[in-house]
């Protein structure tokens, strides 16, 4: 994997928080989203691509000429652990490049085919970074330093549990990750989507311990879906909130 920097990398201000986007699909559903925050907020985008069929897809340096002042950093991946392959590869890159922002906000495109409501589900997850919301969720950060996650309301879950072990097909995995990485929340709610605002400073310290990449290389490739056998993959789609929730802080939807 190789990551790209783009010419306008070092910018003036602290950017406040860094954007890390997984696209598998496109870029298209992004711009419409990140587009105006760039006249209000200064911010980093990380962009990771997925390279299908040895060809990555079109997304460019130019898809984000719209953001001239802004920090752009561009890598590209095989489809491994799908989004959250790409975010462990975002992570890496924001841990290699020294990077600090007091918030990271994790997206990426989502068509689920599986969902009847496919759609609607993007649009609520994505929610989270409208112009119209950012003012409310830094200033909940701001005002509560207990809360360490903010999600779109009605993504986040909780995980079924009866006393000593987890009822889902990943029950098994999640008690060998919990043990491996020593997450233990007492609740067990979990921002499903994966889309959601955290404090960087608590999610990079587990990383910084755990490495991103050595943690990716473990996920399955390819497209696999929740609905399947117990995956590594979704187990991790658990454990990105737990990291945060097992040191004391909540989640907040908004």
């Amino acid at each position: 994997m190789k990551f790209y920097l783009s010419s306008n990398f070092l910018m003036k201000g602290a950017p406040i928080f860094s954007i890390m986007v997984h696209c598998f699909y496109g870029v298209d559903s992004f711009q419409e989203q990140i587009h105006p925050l760039n006249e209000k907020y200064p911010f980093q985008l990380f962009l990771n691509s997925v390279i299908h069929n040895g060809m990555c897809n079109d997304t460019a340096i130019t898809d984000f000429d719209f953001i001239p002042s802004q920090n752009v950093v561009f890598r590209r991946s095989t489809n491994v652990g799908k989004d959250i392959g790409g975010k462990f590869v975002l992570l890496d890159t924001y841990l290699r490049l020294g990077i600090k922002t007091k918030y990271i906000v994790f997206i990426h495109d989502k068509k689920s085919p599986h969902l009847v409501n496919g759609s609607k589900w993007f649009d609520n997850l994505i929610r989270i970074v409208e112009p119209t919301l950012v003012d409310e969720i830094i200033n909940s950060f701001e005002r509560n330093n207990k809360i360490g996650i903010i999600a779109s309301r009605g993504s986040v879950m909780k995980e079924a549990s009866s006393p000593g072990y987890f009822e889902s097909n990943n029950g098994r995995l999640l008690s060998q990750l919990q043990k491996k990485y020593d997450v233990y929340p007492i609740d067990l709610a979990y921002v499903a989507g994966t889309m959601f605002w955290v404090r960087s400073d608590i999610i990079t310290k587990f990383f910084q311990r755990f490495h991103p990449l050595e943690i990716r290389a473990s996920l399955e490739e390819g497209n696999i879906l929740d609905n399947e056998a117990g995956t590594i993959t979704h187990s991790w789609e658990r454990l990105l909130s737990w990291i945060v929730t097992s040191q004391g802080y909540h989640i907040k939807e908004v």
